[in-house]
């Protein structure tokens, strides 16, 4: 029979046990608010120094038709597209802590062109860290160094078409029969197995079909150093590493 005093201390190490646990699960839930979706955490591209700027590019896993002559219509499919990855374990609206807005790397009736959209001065990635251009210039020249097939959950998209509306360079695509925007009756395609001028400008087809996007990133910039851990996190560690070092002490009595 344990002795009151033993009893005693044993109902202590059991409070404290009890009371490390609940607050390693408060901390825990205090890491991440309700609701709030979880931010994608990608290693920046690692022919880039610190402070370097860059961007992503995807082709989206959804399709739309091209009858819209509204570039918000498209960039929205791109930005739900961007909002539902789980990529890097979180949705891409958020990349290493920096906010990230998406949008269309096409050309649309409107009188904006992809080029006008889209002609950074600083390189080009897919989600997976492949360089496909060094800069704008380099994406609108006829090629490609990479096929633009990965989609926002960081997989091989099966679709092939792509709806670009697009020349080579980028500017609205336009024939004997007129312009080949996107909210044209026909517009122009691209193919994401292509890295020749077909990537942008492959075939010319009715609007009502449904095909993929290609979808950009704003700019980001190349940590300068790994993040420190959050509060949140050091908090779990400190509470963890002590519940650990009690039961140790509890195994050597």
């Amino acid at each position: 029979m344990l002795s009151r005093h033993s009893a005693r201390k044993r109902n202590v190490r059991r409070s404290a046990r009890a009371g490390l646990s609940a607050g390693v699960a408060g901390v825990a839930a205090m890491a991440l608010p309700a609701g709030q979706a979880q931010a994608a955490t990608i290693t920046a591209p690692g022919d880039l120094n610190p402070g370097d700027t860059y961007y992503y590019v995807f082709v989206t896993s959804t399709t739309t038709k091209a009858t819209s002559s509204n570039r918000a219509d498209y960039d929205a499919v791109v930005q739900s597209a961007a909002t539902a990855s789980t990529f890097g374990g979180g949705d891409l609206t958020t990349i290493n802590g920096q906010a990230v807005n998406w949008g269309t790397l096409a050309s649309i009736k409107d009188g904006t062109s992809a080029a006008d959209e889209f002609n950074p001065s600083a390189p080009i990635y897919l989600l997976d860290n492949t360089r496909i251009a060094n800069r704008g210039a380099d994406l609108y020249n006829s090629s490609i160094a990479s096929r633009l097939k990965i989609d926002e959950n960081g997989t091989l998209n099966p679709n092939k078409r792509v709806w670009t509306g697009s020349d080579t360079d980028g500017a609205e695509y336009q024939d004997s029969d007129g312009l080949k925007s996107l909210g044209n009756g026909y517009a122009m395609a691209g193919f994401t197995t292509a890295t020749n001028y077909q990537w942008m400008s492959a075939v010319i087809t009715e609007s009502s079909n449904s095909y993929s996007l290609y979808a950009f990133s704003s700019e980001l910039q190349a940590p300068a150093a790994v993040p420190e851990p959050t509060t949140a996190t050091g908090l779990i560690g400190g509470l963890m590493t002590m519940l650990m070092g009690r039961r140790r002490r509890r195994t050597k009595a």
